[in-house]
């Protein structure tokens, strides 16, 4: 067996080298290749359930184990995954095509704004994924329409504004004459 940092005592460097390389030809043929190496999961009980309590497994917990515990309750807490109709993604051909408006109502004394804001409207724009907050000392359709005034600029192609059916928003998307 190769010790580490043995140094050649009396033999020539010609007959150490020669030494090193059949100790590394012996070493190579105990260790298989992983691509030699093909993983092939039993689904017999007791190889389960040795599996479950391989520490390997502890580690990674993949793949799933019906008989470890901790697989079982993150399998458990895991939202259900199911399809949904309809599209994925809206298609925008430019700005202000589709728009989404929400009210934010921030905590007192807290993370409130310079003058006292408590209520901020956020807008994006589809399309080009832009953002804008519009701070107000309170959730009305004034600062509403004042906000998507501004978003909006004097652009007035705007096709669907959403929103979360907000009395004050919906009322400014009507003074504007937007569709809701």
């Amino acid at each position: 067996m190769k010790k580490l940092f043995a140094m050649p005592t009396s033999q020539s460097s010609s007959k150490a080298k020669k030494n090193d390389a059949e100790d590394e030809e012996q070493l190579d043929e105990l260790v298989a290749d992983d691509a030699q190496q093909e993983y092939i999961r039993s689904r017999k009980t007791e190889d389960l359930l040795a599996e479950a309590a391989s520490t390997q497994h502890q580690y990674t917990h993949f793949p799933k184990n019906p008989f470890c515990r901790t697989c079982q309750r993150a399998r458990m807490m895991a939202p259900q995954a199911r399809r949904k109709g309809g599209q994925k993604r809206i298609e925008t051909e430019v700005f202000g095509d589709h728009i989404i408006g929400d009210h934010v109502i921030i905590k007192k004394n807290v993370e409130e704004g310079f003058k006292g804001e408590q209520v901020a409207l956020v807008l994006k724009d589809l399309h080009t994924q832009y953002r804008y907050v519009y701070p107000s000392q309170s959730e009305d359709a004034q600062s509403s329409v004042d906000g998507l005034n501004h978003f909006i600029g004097s652009k007035n192609d705007v096709q669907v504004v959403y929103t979360d059916n907000s009395p004050e928003l919906i009322r400014a998307i009507k003074d504007l004459g937007y569709r809701i």
